[in-house]
């Protein structure tokens, strides 16, 4: 069995896990699973393996690299495009969220790299 952090909906996390051949895996989610010593100890190593990542990254761009979806972030991603090209992106950057998206469409590259246009942004309410 294995222990998450309740981040997300149950069915979306065991829905990939089967997807990567994990079927029958018991998956046991919680709020605060990082009071769990094993759970922590994961965290601790998957931030420094994305900070180690960032810092490659950064490195083979030549500055550091941005994260987050501001108007900087999208001119260093028009850069990376350029530099690398439109398939490179997804080396630097998440595809499925709307920045990537975004990029690509200012650069006139969506034919290099086809991405489902996102949906209309949403607007909280309240």
């Amino acid at each position: 069995w294995g222990l998450l952090d309740q981040f997300s909906k149950e069915p979306l996390v065991q829905k990939e896990l089967e997807r990567r051949g994990l079927k029958g895996f018991e998956l046991r989610m919680r709020t605060r699973a990082e009071d769990d010593p094993v759970v922590a100890a994961a965290s601790v190593c998957a931030r420094a393996e994305f900070v180690r990542v960032i810092k490659r990254l950064s490195d083979k761009l030549g500055e550091p690299l941005l994260k987050g979806a501001s108007a900087r972030v999208k001119e260093q991603g028009a850069k990376i495009v350029e530099k690398f090209g439109a398939r490179a992106l997804g080396e630097f950057a998440k595809l499925h969220f709307r920045t990537a998206y975004q990029i690509l469409e200012a650069a006139g590259r969506l034919d290099e790299l086809p991405l489902p246009k996102p949906p209309p942004a949403w607007r909280h309410t309240a």
